[in-house]
């Protein structure tokens, strides 16, 4: 529970907000809950197939450091990603995923 709890507060910073109705209280404890769901299962799948375990915090650090430029054409409507450069906490969920992972620009569709 103390886990938990440290990892909802710490790694997912999910804070107290004042809700006034009980829809929008239970809104938002079912996003906290479901935040703090998914962390723990990326983290076991993350263990279960590398053996390198990622604490929630480096899996944050991580997603948020892979971010992508948009360039827009200066003459056309065209529009190109550029990923950021890879990193090895990146690759890991990725892979744990089973998602494709590139560093290459491309057309944004």
């Amino acid at each position: 529970m103390e886990r938990g709890f440290r990892i909802n507060k710490h790694d997912l910073k999910v804070r107290p907000i004042h809700h006034w109705t009980p829809r929008r209280i239970r809104a938002h404890l079912a996003l906290a809950y479901m935040a703090f769901a998914c962390v723990q299962h990326l983290v076991y799948r993350i263990k279960l197939q590398k053996k390198r375990p990622l604490s929630p915090e480096a899996i944050r650090d991580a997603l948020m450091a892979r971010q992508c430029s948009i360039l827009k054409h200066v003459r056309k409507p065209d529009r190109y990603v550029v990923p950021a450069p890879r990193t090895v906490e990146a690759e890991l969920i990725y892979d744990a995923l089973g998602l494709k992972f590139t560093d290459v620009p491309y057309a944004l569709k």
